[in-house]
């Protein structure tokens, strides 16, 4: 090979390289959030509409599968390192009524999906026996796995009036569909239609957060011992989104159909009302970051069973 052909070889080479650097940069690494966010996280209006009469006694948890997801599917720039993931229920509890967040999948839509892990039974169970006695059932996201617990259910028929969908959740046909909600099933649950917040019920409010769904919201609970959560739902997918202030790279955002200026204005303000002690103490509950709620049930916080 002459010099000049070697030269050739090797600057054809080096391009190669340096377009596949950058396209894996793209894809994989770069999801920055904004300096500031737009997104209306205001304390003060959800402690307003939350109110201070017949607030909800406490929140608990269950466990109903566990997972791993490759770092840098949970958060841009990661590694291939496993990232543990959670498949969690909970519980508001009032002195005369219960309300259940995020009914989680069935045994067997988890065991197709690609990367499960360990199943609960025990926590399906649980999670059953809860859903069968609460007054309302909310959904974070329309996704299967915070809405099939209701549609896998034995007692699906008797869950259903006591299901509440926001109006774009009930308008994704697609994912309700997907998640087993068909169309006589839509026809038989409650629908909400807001815009800004809305207090469902005494010290809980929900918050539209469009961007991982169109029908996408965030919880807001204020307890009588004045704890304050917040179920941020899929916002985020662990702690790292907020830490290492990225959220999903830029090729998962694309295949799961998701809204990433939106998601980066959301993550952004979670991060902001981290870092604002003044504003008052809220915890996040993250829908699949198990090893954050055990943190709170370690703390006193959360409780480790349903009621």
């Amino acid at each position: 090979m002459t010099r000049a052909r070697k030269t050739q070889w090797f600057t054809a080479l080096a391009m190669t390289l340096a377009a596949g650097w950058m396209f894996k940069i793209f894809l994989f690494d770069f999801s920055p959030l904004p300096p500031t966010s737009t997104y209306p996280l205001d304390l003060d209006r959800l402690r307003s509409l939350a109110g201070d009469r017949d607030l909800p006694l406490r929140v608990n948890s269950v466990r109903i599968a566990d997972g791993a997801f490759p770092e840098y599917v949970v958060v841009a720039g990661g590694n291939r390192t496993p990232v543990p993931m959670a498949w969690q229920t909970f519980q508001v509890v009032y002195a005369d009524k219960t309300v259940i967040i995020d009914p989680a999948q069935d045994r067997a839509r988890h065991q197709a999906f690609k990367f499960a892990g360990a199943y609960h039974d025990e926590g399906w169970d649980s999670m059953q026996t809860a859903l069968a006695r609460a007054s309302l059932i909310l959904v974070t996201a329309e996704h299967w796995d915070h809405l099939a617990g209701v549609t896998a259910s034995a007692n699906v028929e008797l869950l259903l009036p006591h299901l509440l969908l926001n109006e774009k959740q009930l308008e994704n046909t697609t994912l309700l569909e997907e998640a087993g909600l068909d169309a006589g099933m839509r026809a038989k649950v409650q629908s909400l239609a807001y815009e800004g917040a809305h207090a469902v019920a005494p010290g809980m409010v929900l918050l539209p957060a469009p961007g991982h769904t169109q029908g996408s919201q965030m919880i807001y609970v204020r307890l009588q011992d004045a704890e304050e959560l917040l179920f941020v739902g899929d916002v985020v997918w662990s702690t790292l989104n907020l830490e290492r202030r990225a959220g999903h790279s830029r090729l998962v955002a694309n295949l799961s159909g998701e809204d990433r200026e939106r998601m980066a204005d959301q993550t952004r303000a979670l991060v902001d009302l981290g870092e604002h002690a003044e504003r008052g103490r809220v915890h996040l509950l993250i829908a699949h970051d198990g090893a954050l709620t055990d943190e709170l049930i370690a703390a006193g916080i959360v409780g480790d069973k349903l009621e």
